[in-house]
Order: structure tokens, then sequence, then C-alpha cells
């Protein structure tokens, strides 16, 4: 499966609700950290794989932000008005 780059499309994904993420309580290791995930989603709008572009990420932010965003369900991308795959780039932080 191709994914198109999020610059790409007329549409970019559209989260279908807001994501519930399950994070630890705020410990000093987690309270100042942003994430960068990429995900890709196909064209019927299902995460199908999460890469965690920050490196030095708290584990455990991670773990529960990855739990989410698999279950997330997503208006698909839209080119020429036709659903397509992506990769698109979101941002996490408290």
């Amino acid at each position: 499966m191709t994914f198109a780059e999020a610059g790409g499309v007329d549409e970019v994904a559209r989260p279908l609700t807001e994501p519930k993420f399950n994070l630890p309580g705020r410990s000093a290791s987690v309270v100042n950290w942003k994430i960068e995930f990429d995900l890709l989603i196909d064209s019927d709008g299902k995460v199908v794989r999460v890469d965690n572009v920050v490196a030095n990420a708290p584990g455990e932010v991670v773990g529960g932000v990855l739990a989410a965003f698999f279950v997330l369900r997503f208006e698909p991308a839209k080119l020429a008005g036709q659903p397509i795959a992506i990769r698109q780039r979101f941002e996490v932080h408290p």
C-alpha cells in the first residue's frame, strides 16, 4: 500500500472523535514533553502504523499515546474527492 504525504492531498485525515490518551501522572520525568508521531492511515480511516519520531520521549507517555492512536478512527484523507491512504504527523503534549 502506498501512503501519500500530507502536503500532497486536498484534505488531510481528521479524527472522528477526540483521542483519549491514558497518560501517567505528573511525575517530574513526564511533565514537560512534546512528542511527534507519524501515523499511516489507510483509505478506510484505520491507523495501520504509528512511528514515534522523537527519540528521547518518556516511554510511559509513548505507550499511552500509541494505544490511543491504534483505536482511533479517522475520516480518511482525500485527493480529488476520493479517500486515500496517508502518512500524517501529529504532535501530542500535555
